[in-house]
């Protein structure tokens, strides 16, 4: 009898909360498509895993009753689930040396993996800290080392490859055609991925629903978490008294830009980023989560330091402005210039902050027009004729069932 076919997402249920609420759209008309749709976790599927404990939000609580979790404990559990069932699995989980064994699982199991990035955001990378040697050589080893040992074990076909990555960025597919090395690689099938298909992103295929309605009563800041996982990993906990005078240095702006523009600042944090911290330091505004896009829809001004989310205010041509702070690390400082070089953006670094300047400095706000709709072809709007979940689930059905 044949094994009947079915879509899943291996992911860690650690981070499921944020990875359904900015890709549900996709998620939910996968389910309505295909009429069932798999939740695995991955976390005890891991090399060195531990019992967790998961805080799924109301929106994964009020899932419909055929998105299916599945928590396997082990890998004998994983097997057992699979062993009647062909998997199409979105992969949601890294090539680090942790994740090694995940990828031992999808190949002997045979599950065909595929790789949605439609987020169209800039990339950025890590700077590594000589003085926290330990930590240095741990994120070397384990991770940047080992993700190249990944490719190269899927090359020699001890692993399995995605066998299609759903991307918006029209750069890396150029790039194929542009430079003879990287298109002998891609032709030769001598990358983690066998192929690359160019989508609209998610923020692009949400932009019409955005437009609907738009104001401009509220100041959004997009706050960051000094001390999160990925910050911590290269150079430990921040010391408690740079985290403070950071924040002071926010509130402070954020008064300030309150009182000029005479709107209420809404601060929107990150999913996974712990509430109560933020209500520590920002006792005079309101802390959302899960209401991003919406409160970005309704803002006159968005300020940020690196978030994702700054792209919905950069599509819907929002006044932006990138901010700083001494007290951050490098890596963070870095990350926080990043869109002010890319879009023109202007910055400011807080801990120099003059509020004589703030009326100069709002006025000139608006992202760079010519690098606006370079960014936006290169990035978001990839496909005149169809929306990117659409093509996206055109491709799966085409291709897999």
């Amino acid at each position: 009898m044949n094994s009947k076919k079915y879509i899943c997402l291996l992911s860690s249920f650690a981070t499921l909360n944020p990875t359904y609420h900015t890709n549900k759209n996709l998620f939910n008309t996968i389910n309505k498509e295909f009429g069932k749709l798999y939740f695995i976790n991955t976390d005890n599927l891991e090399f060195f895993s531990k019992p967790k404990k998961y805080n799924f939000s109301e929106e994964l609580k009020n899932l419909p009753k055929n998105i299916v979790f599945f928590n396997p404990q082990n890998s004998k559990e994983f097997k057992n689930f699979i062993k009647d069932k062909v998997l199409i699995a979105i992969s949601n989980f890294g090539k680090s040396f942790v994740d090694f064994k995940v990828h031992m699982l999808v190949k002997n199991k045979n599950i065909i993996q595929i790789q949605i990035k439609n987020i169209g955001n800039f990339q950025m990378g890590h700077h590594v800290y000589i003085k926290h040697i330990f930590l240095t050589l741990n994120h070397l080893i384990l991770n940047r080392l080992f993700r190249k040992v990944t490719t190269i074990l899927s090359i020699l076909g001890i692993i399995n490859k995605f066998d299609i990555t759903f991307i918006s960025n029209k750069i890396i597919t150029d790039s194929f055609n542009k430079n003879i090395f990287k298109k002998f690689l891609y032709k030769n099938k001598l990358l983690f991925t066998k192929q690359f298909c160019l989508v609209n992103s998610k923020f692009y295929d949400a932009l019409e629903e955005l437009k609907k309605n738009l104001s401009n009563k509220y100041i959004v800041h997009l706050d960051y978490y000094l001390n999160y996982k990925d910050e911590i990993m290269l150079r430990g906990e921040m010391d408690p008294a740079s985290v403070k005078k950071h924040h002071e240095c926010v509130s402070k702006f954020l008064l300030t830009t309150q009182k000029r523009l005479n709107k209420e600042v809404i601060i929107c944090i990150h999913p996974l980023y712990p509430i109560e911290y933020f209500r520590n330091f920002y006792k005079d505004f309101r802390i959302i989560k899960y209401k991003t896009a919406e409160f970005i829809r309704d803002a006159n001004l968005v300020t940020f330091f690196n978030s994702s989310a700054i792209v919905n205010a950069i599509l819907l041509r929002k006044k932006i402005i990138q901010l700083s702070s001494k007290y951050m690390d490098k890596n963070e400082q870095l990350q926080s210039n990043v869109y002010k070089i890319k879009l023109g953006l202007q910055k400011i670094e807080l801990d120099k902050f003059n509020d004589e300047n703030f009326d100069q400095i709002y006025k000139k706000s608006y992202p760079n027009q010519d690098l606006l709709n370079n960014y936006i072809s290169n990035f978001h709007k990839l496909d005149e004729g169809e929306n990117g979940t659409s093509k996206i689930i055109s491709t799966i059905k085409k291709r897999y069932f």
